[in-house]
């Protein structure tokens, strides 16, 4: 298994269109391919329609380390491609974790 990540602080620079295009190139050569979107606007989520506020999400995988991450991975339309869909709350969650200094990756500054 490869993991390869795409990510940039700065927006609009086609981080959505080159992961769903180097998912689709992937899935095309019969790779199999996991999606996860980080990004609350879910826009990602939203192009392979597996949008939902009532679904489980990315943040709830976050916020719970006892989910079961296959309860939140959904499949598309397409072959070889599922995704970890993200919703709003993945705003909530980040600020949920960004405030909770018990959590070690709070502190490791602190440590230090």
């Amino acid at each position: 298994m490869k993991n390869l990540s795409i990510f940039n602080i700065k927006g609009g620079v086609a981080k959505t269109t080159s992961t769903a295009n180097f998912g689709a190139c992937l899935s095309q050569n019969g790779k199999k391919v996991l999606l996860v979107d980080l990004d609350p606007q879910s826009n990602l989520t939203k192009l392979f329609k597996a949008y939902s506020m009532e679904d489980l999400s990315i943040a709830d995988v976050l916020l719970n380390k006892n989910l079961d991450l296959h309860k939140v991975i959904k499949k598309t339309d397409f072959e070889n491609i599922d995704i970890l869909p993200a919703n709003v709350n993945l705003a909530f969650a980040e600020r949920k974790i960004l405030l909770d200094v018990s959590r070690s990756q709070q502190n490791r500054l602190s440590k230090a």
